[in-house]
C-alpha cells in the first residue's frame, strides 16, 4: 500500500511533464487540465515532502474551488442546450454557497474541508451524465476516443464517485487509522493513478491531433 501511495502522489509529474513539453500547442481543453494538474501538484507534492501540516490543509482548500472553477469551464463550453446550461448555472452557486459557508465555519487552515469534495465530485458526475445525454441528440460527437476531451472526461468520471466513499468518510478515518476502512486509500490511490494517466492520453491526443 506504501508503493501505491507513492505512485499515486508522483503520478502527476507524467501529465505535468507531457503537458508543459507541449504548453505552447494545446487546445483550450487541455489548457484547463493542465491547469488542474499544474494546481494538484501543489498540494500534491507538498504532501510528499511534509505529509500533514497546516499549510497542507490550506492548500488542498484552495485546490478545491480552483479545480472546481476550471473543469466547470472545461464542461460548460463542451454543452450547448440551453436547459442543460442553466442547470450548471445553478450547480455552480450550490459549490460557492456551500464553500462560503464551509470555510466561515471550519476556515482554510484547521482542518482539510472533505465535504467540500464530495459536494464537488457529485456536480463533476451531474455534469458528465448530462454532456453524455445531449450526445444522444447530436450530431458532433466530442465523445470519441480520438479526442483529448474523452480522456479528461473519463478520467474525471472515474475518479470522482469512486473515490466519494472515501471522501465522505474522511474524518472517522483519520480519527481511526486502525479500522478495516483505512483500506479505502487502495481505491483512492488506484484512481488516482488512473485519472492522471487518462489526462497524459488526453494531451498526448491533443499533441497527434495537432500534428
Amino acid at each position: 500500500m506504501d508503493i501505491l501511495a507513492e505512485i499515486s502522489i508522483w503520478i502527476i509529474v507524467v501529465p505535468l511533464i507531457i503537458g508543459g513539453y507541449n504548453l505552447l500547442k494545446l487546445s483550450p481543453d487541455s489548457l484547463l487540465v493542465f491547469g488542474v494538474i499544474v494546481s494538484a501538484a501543489v498540494p500534491q507534492l507538498f504532501r510528499a515532502f511534509h505529509g500533514g501540516s497546516v499549510m497542507l490543509n490550506i492548500s488542498y482548500n484552495l485546490y478545491t474551488p480552483v479545480e472546481f472553477i476550471l473543469l466547470f469551464i472545461l464542461f460548460f463550453s463542451n454543452i450547448k442546450k440551453k436547459c442543460f446550461r442553466e442547470i450548471f448555472y445553478f450547480t455552480f452557486a450550490i459549490f460557492f454557497g456551500s464553500l462560503i459557508l464551509a470555510i466561515s465555519f471550519f476556515g482554510l487552515a484547521n482542518k482539510f474541508i472533505s465535504e467540500l469534495v464530495c459536494i464537488a465530485n457529485i456536480l463533476y458526475c451531474l455534469w458528465i451524465l448530462l454532456i453524455i445525454l445531449e450526445q444522444y441528440g447530436s450530431d458532433s460527437f466530442i465523445i470519441t476516443f480520438r479526442k483529448p476531451f474523452f480522456w479528461y472526461m473519463a478520467g474525471v468520471f472515474l475518479y470522482a464517485p469512486c473515490t466519494l466513499l472515501i471522501f465522505s468518510l474522511w474524518n472517522y478515518i483519520k480519527k481511526n487509522p486502525d479500522s478495516f476502512l483505512n483500506n479505502l486509500w487502495i481505491i483512492h490511490h488506484v484512481f488516482n493513478i488512473l485519472m492522471y494517466l487518462m489526462f497524459s492520453v488526453g494531451l498526448i491526443k491533443d499533441r497527434c491531433l495537432k500534428k
